[in-house]
């Protein structure tokens, strides 16, 4: 069998997947600073080279961006849903919601390994 490889190649080029590197999608950090802000975590604890410092400018502007209203008692968080402070506690509570669940059900499957 003939193989053609340089035909091969020229006709992947129309497929060539094209990156934007307009703006980077690459979060993480961004999300570190947020979980280290919200948890209220010690600087021991922090791994200051998982995130930039754009990533923590992005975290202040992302905090003022909460909206607020003060009454009587001091100042309270309205919930926008779409700012990422909040999505991260509705992701926080799910998770820790389901590892405290008191009613877990398990079922191993015959190639799970139990150990």
């Amino acid at each position: 069998m003939n193989f053609d490889f340089d035909k091969f190649v020229s006709n992947l080029k129309q497929y060539e997947v094209k990156e934007e590197l307009n703006e980077p999608n690459d979060k993480k950090g961004l999300s570190k600073v947020i979980e280290h802000v919200w948890l209220h975590s010690s600087t021991d604890s922090i791994n200051f080279d998982s995130f930039t410092l754009e990533d923590v400018e992005a975290a202040l502007e992302e905090m003022d961006e909460i909206p607020l209203v003060y009454d009587d008692g001091g100042e309270m968080f309205t919930c926008d849903p779409h700012n990422l402070f909040f999505v991260f506690e509705q992701l926080f509570g799910v998770c820790f919601d389901l590892t405290n669940s008191k009613n877990k059900q398990f079922v191993l499957d015959d190639d799970d390994l139990f150990i």
